[in-house]
């Protein structure tokens, strides 16, 4: 494991100290300043018009979840622009072979290369939670609900993560492999919709408890259940699984 923490340290310095790392981050953070701001406004707006019909409006439900959900959007194009140079670029400039030939096993490469990219993916996730952090220091935020909701977010993020490392493995093409890694994510995420379409009961039920959507509603409700757990690491496993395997066919080739 020694060999995948040098792995790791020398690509999350290269990807976070890259200039592409800084404009998504600036990306990033001008479409969360804009969209939370615009929602804190329209929450405002609603708040007052509650309590003269004597209700209460929910901030964690119409202000955080609204973020959280921006979030996810922009995490999904965002993922696989870090991911997608992580295996290709070395592949493209030729120092893959170097990295294949080296005394370190396929497995410390997948996993060094999958913690260098979460860890950056970690960071643009913090940037994220700034914002209704700073809302929670003038307004009651529900802390519950918010580390659940960012908790699903962090193993969202890193299914996505995973997916990305394993689509760079693919191929030498950077492009390629950040446009595959977002067709990957979107297969996964609405691949529970054919639940619905199913008309045996067990298959139906199958489609149902390896949908992304299910087991991220439960997280967003402020509810952890173990089979959400399992089933997020099981599947972060199996794509950095998938990537190792490519790293060690490519030293047979």
């Amino acid at each position: 494991m020694r060999a995948a923490f040098v792995i790791f340290k020398r690509d999350f310095l290269t990807t976070v100290l890259s200039p592409l790392f800084f404009i998504i981050c600036a990306l990033c953070g001008f479409l969360w300043t804009y969209l939370f701001l615009r929602s804190v406004y329209q929450f405002e707006q609603q708040s007052a018009i509650a309590m003269q019909l004597g209700q209460v409006a929910n901030l964690h439900q119409q202000v955080v979840m609204g973020h959280l959900s921006s979030t996810h959007i922009i995490l999904l194009l965002a993922i696989p622009l870090l991911t997608m140079r992580s295996l290709a670029e070395e592949k493209k400039n030729r120092t893959y072979d170097l990295l294949l030939t080296s005394p370190i096993s396929s497995t410390d490469i997948a996993i060094g290369k999958y913690f260098a990219c979460f860890g950056a993916v970690l960071l643009l996730l913090l940037l994220s939670a700034l914002y209704p952090l700073g809302l929670g220091l003038v307004a009651d935020l529900a802390a519950g609900p918010f580390m659940t909701a960012y908790l699903a977010m962090i193993l969202l993020s890193g299914l996505y993560t995973a997916v990305g490392v394993f689509t760079s493995a693919c191929t030498s093409s950077s492009l390629l492999s950040g446009f595959l890694a977002i067709v990957f994510n979107l297969i996964i995420l609405f691949s529970g919709q054919l639940s619905g379409l199913s008309d045996h009961p067990l298959m139906s039920e199958v489609l149902k408890q390896i949908s992304v959507t299910i087991h991220l509603q439960s997280l967003f409700s402020g509810t952890i259940e173990v089979k959400s757990l399992v089933f997020f690491t099981t599947v972060i496993g199996f794509f950095v699984f998938l990537s190792q395997r490519m790293v060690e066919a490519s030293r047979w080739r």
